[in-house]
């Protein structure tokens, strides 16, 4: 992978900090994504009418595939909060911070949408997942539920699927 953006390189390794931004169809792009640290950038987008399940499948083949996954991967979500959604994004989350977990580092964060009863349950969803974290190394689960804009990201990005 090449870097797309100049930015901060990580002194221990050399190499520029990498983001994995997961989009659900329908999520919104939060305006605050924008201002992130500076780096490479994978986007994986739900393409219209695939599965949540398909999708998730490819968000975890992407990252298990990767030799050097991201320091911090987004879950961006699109508020859609039935029981069978919700268990599928703790699939995702559960092989990403695996994936974490091998490396001793790494940052996922699941970015919640939709109404205040599904943002409330993917509140849970975090907490339960972040008392399973295995204590190894620096890995972390962070939730994140505010307003976003609807628009592109400003930033040069590469479609990785």
């Amino acid at each position: 992978m090449l870097p797309l953006t100049t930015g901060n390189t990580d002194t221990a390794t050399g190499l520029m900090k990498r983001t994995a931004i997961l989009l659900e169809n329908g999520a919104r792009w939060p305006e605050w994504l924008d201002r992130r640290e500076p780096g490479e950038v994978d986007l994986l987008v739900q393409r219209p009418g695939e599965p949540l399940l398909a999708f998730a499948r490819r968000a975890i083949d992407l990252v298990a595939a990767d030799p050097l996954p991201p320091e911090t991967t987004y879950l961006l979500t699109n508020g859609e909060g039935d029981e069978r959604s919700n268990l599928v994004r703790r699939g995702v989350l559960r092989g990403l911070l695996g994936r974490a977990a091998d490396t001793g580092r790494g940052v996922v964060v699941l970015v919640a949408a939709g109404s205040v009863p599904q943002r409330r349950a993917l509140a849970v969803l975090a907490t339960q997942l972040d008392r399973e974290l295995p204590d190894t190394g620096d890995v972390s689960l962070r939730f994140r539920s505010d307003s976003a804009l609807p628009h592109a990201p400003n930033r040069a990005t590469r479609r990785v699927a």
